[in-house]
């Protein structure tokens, strides 16, 4: 099935089966598909202009994928604790295509969040955590990720809140990733003084990262700082292994 984005992308609730189609988006707010826990898309073509995929508990798998200048492969979503169910997503087997970001911005990259300092990762029942593997990006980036609370052109633009509902990012792991090439650095930073009473800090944690090939070059842990950059009194619990 060959078909054009409508308006916002294929929208659709839990288990929904999605195969073989060729999907071509033009402009902003194209984003791709958006389905619930459970959902499975494969084999399929993807040309978007916003956010191909959201972190909903979903298997996206056997795909060739276009990245628009505007919008990530994966994103967290853009809310907090009572908004987005987001997370425990399994990505695996993906050709993304002559990606067109300049820049990494609010909500470009591999996976990238727009978030509440409320959020946390939601398992759908099991486990939190969001797997992308056995991934090949053709051509150059300004970065593979792109974690952090809801931002703008002017800084972070998430509100503080109560003490006992400051979240966090991450559950994340990354494994068997190549990318030709790389022009920036993936961000990766939380928020210190998250909360209304600047006791707490919302942290970007528990990432590891396995087997990430950038420009023929191995990512560990002692050249991380060549790709990444890290923001180390808002990140804990990431790691890189090496081949």
């Amino acid at each position: 099935m060959v078909m054009e984005s409508p308006n916002h992308g294929i929208v659709a609730g839990g288990g929904a089966r999605i195969a073989n189609i060729k999907y071509l988006g033009w402009h902003c707010n194209n984003d791709g598909i958006r389905v619930g826990g459970g959902s499975e898309i494969r084999d399929s073509f993807l040309r978007c202009v916003d956010d191909h995929f959201y972190n909903f508990n979903i298997h996206a798998h056997g795909l060739t994928l276009w990245a628009g200048h505007n919008g990530a492969i994966l994103t967290y979503g853009w809310g907090g604790n009572g908004t987005y169910n987001s997370g425990a997503s399994l990505l695996e087997n993906i050709d993304i295509i002559h990606p067109e970001w300049t820049s990494l911005g609010n909500n470009n990259g591999l996976a990238a969040s727009q978030i509440d300092l409320d959020y946390k990762p939601y398992g759908y029942g099991g486990d939190t955590t969001t797997i992308l593997r056995d991934i090949r990006i053709e051509g150059a980036i300004p970065g593979l990720l792109n974690l952090k609370p809801r931002s703008s052109g002017q800084g972070i633009l998430a509100p503080p809140v109560p003490s006992d509902e400051v979240g966090y990012l991450g559950d994340l792991v990354l494994e068997d990733i190549d990318v030709d090439g790389q022009f920036g650095k993936s961000q990766i930073r939380g928020k210190a003084e998250a909360s209304i009473d600047k006791k707490k800090t919302f942290f970007v944690q528990n990432v590891r990262v396995a087997r990430l090939r950038i420009g023929e070059q191995a990512v560990t842990e002692s050249n991380k700082s060549d790709f990444f950059e890290i923001d180390a009194p808002t990140v804990r619990g990431i790691r890189f292994e090496a081949f």
